[in-house]
């Protein structure tokens, strides 16, 4: 388990060198912000933590730090929104174990223009596109799952390529002393090799399993583990029944 949970921080970490936002310079998390932990072991260790708030102005702000074995990663985002929803600008700062985390995208006269530690690009600027960070705090992460909830197709064309879309799996309850959640695992397709599932409380964001949890809820990690687990047997066996229904292709070779 707690492999998965070091492949997902090094996805959060990835980005390559430049000269970097000092952390006292970064954006300072309220008293109020909500709080997810990245641990193990039903949270017997903590290695992270990110913060999200929306200030007066209402820019989303989200800051993440990581320690892992004296590799950190301190990195804040700042995500404007445009009156539809869509996505104007959205600036990562910060540092990863690799350097500088910065990286860019902004929405101005109808195009889009975006920088990131590995690649840049530009073009026309649509509602229903979503540019997937390289890098930063998963909250940008979060509008483009929100974005493909509220479509009428579950899906939203991404940048740099790709579309991404979204489809419900199975529900579970899990409890925190006395309070209880009924939550929602959906299946999210587009952004890797394999569908990743995503646990919401309600229309809440609430965890990535393993290990990213609300702070205080960690001790529900080992639960929703087991939920799971249960459904990427059921994408498992699905995925063998593809690769039995190619194995009767034939091929054939025709040459000149």
């Amino acid at each position: 388990m707690f492999r998965k949970f070091l492949a997902f921080a090094a996805f959060l970490a990835a980005t390559t060198a430049f000269a970097q936002t000092p952390p006292d310079q970064l954006a300072t998390p309220p008293a109020d912000a909500k709080v997810w932990t990245l641990s193990n072991d039903n949270g017997s260790q903590i290695h992270g933590q990110m913060w999200a708030w929306t200030d007066s102005n209402g820019t989303h702000w989200s800051r993440f730090t990581l320690n892992l074995r004296g590799f950190k990663t301190d990195i804040d985002e700042q995500n404007h929104f445009a009156p539809d929803g869509s996505l104007q600008s959205l600036v990562v700062r910060g540092s990863t174990p690799s350097g500088d985390a910065a990286e860019s995208y902004a929405v101005k006269d109808g195009n889009y223009v975006w920088t990131s530690p590995v690649d840049h690009g530009a073009g026309k600027a649509r509602t229903d596109l979503g540019y997937v960070a390289f890098g930063g705090t998963f909250d940008s992460f979060l509008f483009i799952i929100d974005a493909m909830l509220k479509s009428p197709t579950h899906s939203i064309d991404l940048l740099p390529s790709g579309t991404g879309r979204i489809e419900p799996l199975t529900t579970a309850t899990v409890s925190n002393g006395a309070e209880s959640k009924t939550l929602t695992a959906y299946a999210i397709t587009g952004f890797g090799l394999s569908p990743q599932p995503v646990w919401y409380d309600g229309d809440k964001f609430f965890a990535f399993i393993p290990g990213v949890l609300p702070k205080g809820w960690e001790s529900v990690d080992d639960a929703l583990s087991k939920a799971q687990a249960k459904i990427r047997l059921r994408f498992s066996q699905s995925e063998r029944k593809e690769l039995v229904r190619l194995s009767h292709i034939k091929a054939f070779c025709m040459t000149g």
